[in-house]
């Protein structure tokens, strides 16, 4: 709605919006496709706790109600090793949240967000983690670092631009 308003304020400017859907003359909302990249995720995860023959991976879920990503994570899990056993889990503060998992036995962590607290414990205890969103974590975390699905939104902010710039018509993507 905030978004809405303030683009009827301002009719002569483009507002291109990640995430939402907005819509109205002059917003362009687009999202990621972001599941196939997590489901490639629960592959990984599945594979190193496979072969370190400990069939436990902790999944860390910013919210209880958003379960997409969670369930392509799982998916990619079950399609290496429907034994594998994944505990899913939220909290304020990820690190304690990762630390109860690890303690629980979990030798892979993942979550749908990112945050060092997770990659800290995982590094601290000799875990290994996915990261989520980007894979800035890998320098530091070389040794526990797995995989990360990452947004590369290049090409659709040249394609965007390209379209303003041009005055040409411009499609929303998802």
């Amino acid at each position: 709605d905030d978004i809405e308003n303030v683009a009827d304020e301002n009719s002569a400017v483009k507002f291109l919006v990640f995430g939402a859907e907005a819509n109205g003359k002059n917003i362009y909302s687009y999202n990621a496709a972001i599941t196939d990249a997590v489901y490639i995720e629960g592959i990984v995860a599945a594979m190193k706790a496979d072969s370190l023959g400990v069939p436990q991976i902790g999944f860390i879920a910013k919210s209880e109600d958003e379960l997409t990503v969670r369930d392509a994570f799982l998916n990619g899990v079950a399609k290496v090793n429907p034994n594998i056993k994944v505990t899913t889990t939220s909290g304020e503060d990820a690190g304690a949240v990762a630390k109860e998992l690890i303690n629980a036995g979990c030798v892979v962590l993942a979550s749908d967000y990112e945050d060092v607290a997770i990659a800290d414990a995982a590094a601290d205890n000799n875990v290994f983690f996915c990261g989520f969103g980007t894979e800035k974590l890998m320098e530091e975390h070389e040794d526990s670092f797995l995989c990360a699905p990452v947004y590369n939104f290049s090409q659709f902010y040249i394609d965007s631009i390209k379209a303003l710039v041009d005055n040409t018509e411009f499609k929303s993507q998802s």
